[in-house]
């Protein structure tokens, strides 16, 4: 047996019984499309989750979105591109602002 193999067994035993409500990670390297992390990242999250008592699960935020079906998992959290930037750097924003707020003028409000 593996040191991993034995680091999963006991995990899973420490955590029988638990309900877990969410399983979540971050992808280092999402905003480079391209990058080997991302789907080593992703084999290594999915190993984690066959290890894991059944929850919801959540890799990718607003860059990881553009990774493709296979990172989105049972939510996303949208991230800066709940505010309009651009997580992808080299690619067009594909989202846009839809609201600017003015603290100062609400600040003098």
């Amino acid at each position: 047996m593996t040191s991993f193999s034995r680091l999963a067994s006991r995990a899973s035993e420490a955590l029988s019984g638990i309900n877990l409500a969410l399983v979540m990670s971050h992808l280092a390297c999402a905003d480079d499309l391209s990058h080997a992390k991302n789907s080593l990242q992703l084999e290594r999250f999915r190993s984690a989750l066959a290890q894991l008592p059944p929850a919801p699960a959540s890799l990718a935020a607003s860059a990881g979105i553009e990774l493709g079906r296979d990172y989105l998992f049972d939510m996303v959290r949208l991230g800066m591109g709940l505010y309009g930037g651009n997580p992808v750097p080299a690619r067009a924003n594909p989202y846009r602002t839809v609201a600017v707020a003015d603290l100062a003028r609400a600040a003098n409000s």
